[in-house]
Order: structure tokens, then sequence, then C-alpha cells
């Protein structure tokens, strides 16, 4: 008689060796400058194909290398996690704005045994507002005709070391004195940072402004308060109008008759005595009477 066979089932289970090295895909990460020690950066996440769970793919993180290396290392990682974290508290995005990192992944938990792979990591180190604007010039000098208006009389540049087209970078200009008949305007070019100083209104009379010192302050658009301030000197040239520099340039004579029936004409001249308004133009033969003061002042003449 033949053996009766019967069919079962076997569970085969593989077991995992070893034979997978840890890798890393390109990881990014940014951090603020100025940030204190121990502020967390980013995660750094190693895969290893061997059998999760196991010793076999517990991976212990070191950092290899830093580029640029700066003044020493920036960073610290956690061996068992992968964490990130800032080691060094003068982070300064001015100096150094980005740092590459290579990270080595070594399994069986760091082990002498253990298989070894690296991966790159970047760092961006983010701006703050930490930088004073400065001006080029603590004084600058214009100058404007009589009788025009909406036009710029000089452009201030500022400097700012922060991030550039930034709210910490980009200045803002006011007029802190100086400028009470509102006579003038200040507003930013925001592709350059400069302080553009424009006349805003018509100066009719030379009275009105021969040299204006205004006080322009200037401040990061970030930033809450004044941060620097420079001091411009306005020259104003006045340009007067056509019709008045006839009436200056016209003079009108006074005839002097002296008529006395003496033979002493040849012998008379002027001399100007005292003449504050500047009326009167003499020489040794002539007496002349400008028509400027006269126009403009009520006074009695004999």
């Amino acid at each position: 008689m033949g053996r009766k066979q019967r069919m079962m089932s076997l569970t085969v289970t593989v077991l995992d060796q070893n034979d997978n090295s840890p890798y890393f895909e390109l990881q990014m990460g940014n951090i603020t400058e100025e940030s204190k020690p121990g502020s967390v950066v980013m995660q750094i996440k190693g895969n290893d194909n061997d059998e999760a769970g196991t010793i076999n793919s517990e991976i212990s993180y070191r950092i290899v290398s830093q580029e640029p290396a700066g003044t020493g290392h920036m960073f610290t990682l956690d061996r068992k996690t992968g964490q990130l974290y800032v080691k060094e508290e003068n982070l300064d995005r001015e100096t150094i704005d980005f740092y590459k990192l290579v990270i080595e992944g070594t399994d069986m938990g760091g082990g002498s045994s253990g298989l070894v792979g690296t991966g790159t990591v970047e760092v961006k180190v983010l701006d703050i507002n930490d930088n004073i604007p400065t001006l080029e010039k603590s004084e600058y000098d214009g100058e404007v005709e009589e009788n025009v208006a909406d036009v710029v009389v000089m452009r201030i540049k500022a400097l700012d070391k922060d991030l550039r087209h930034s709210d910490n970078w980009l200045s803002v200009f006011k007029i802190a004195k100086g400028n009470e008949d509102n006579i003038f305007s200040i507003e930013t070019d925001k592709e350059t940072n400069e302080g553009v100083l424009k006349l805003i209104k018509r100066v009719l009379e030379v009275e009105v402004v021969a040299v204006a010192e205004v006080v322009a302050e200037v401040v990061a658009e970030a930033a809450a308060e004044v941060e620097a301030a420079a001091e411009l000197d306005l020259e104003v040239e006045v340009d007067q109008d056509q019709d008045q520099d006839q009436d200056q340039d016209q003079d009108q004579d006074l005839d002097q008759d002296l008529d006395l029936d003496l033979d002493l004409s040849q012998m008379l001249g002027y001399a100007k005595a005292f003449d504050p308004e500047n009326w009167f133009t003499i020489d040794e033969k002539q007496l002349r009477l400008n028509s400027t003061g006269y126009q403009t002042e009520s006074h009695l003449l004999w």
C-alpha cells in the first residue's frame, strides 16, 4: 500500500544581514542670524534599506565637514536623533549667509562594523534688522531756482548691510526740522534706497528762503526708532523774473539843478554818507536813485 501524502505550509524567514549602507537625499534648512546656541535648525534624516527597527538600519549621525569654515564649528548634531542645533552664538548673515555640511551616517548604531554613507545638508542664514543705516555724507548741498516747483533738489544715499531690497535694508526718510513752511518733501526710491528730496512749492521771494537748513532722519523700514540722521544744507539760488530784473537795472537820475548864479558847479561832487537800504549809486559826477528801493519802501525824499 502506498503512503498517504499531506500538503503543509512552511514559513521561511530570511534573516536580514547588514548589507545596505545608509544614504541621504539633499536636505535644506534655515536659521536666523544671531540665534542662540541650542536653537533647532532642522531634522536630518538618513535612510537605510536594511530591516527597519533592527540594528542594521539604526543610524548614528555626525558632521564631517562645514563650508565655509568661518570662525569654527557653528552647528552640532545629535548622534541618535539627527537633530541639528546652533552651536555658536555668532551666526552673522552679513559675514556668511550660507553653510554646506557633509553629514555621515553609520548603521549598526554607529558600531565599528557598521556601514557608512554620507550626504549634504545646506543651511541658509536668514537676515534680521541688526545693522544701522548710515548715509554717504553728513552734509549735502543742493540748489534750486526761484519760482519753480516739483523739482528734485538732491538724492541722499542710505547705506545698510542688511539683505538688499528687504524691509531690513529699505530706509524710510523724513524731514525732522527746517520744513515748517512745507516747501520740501522727501521719499524713498525703493530700487536704490535713496532719499529723494524735492521742492514742492514755488519760492517767489528772495526773503522766503536763501539757505534752508533741513535735518533729515533715516530709519530702516522694519525698525521702530530712528537709526541715523544727517543735516542737509540746501542753498536756494534766486533766479528772478525778467521783468523784475529790468526794474532793478533801470535807475532813475536825479537832476540836481544847482543854478545859484554861482560859478561853482564844476567844483561840486556827491558823497554817500549813510545809505543802509542801498537806494543810491554815487560817483564823483552824479547821484542815481535805484528804483527797487524807491518802489518797495515808503519814504519821503527831500
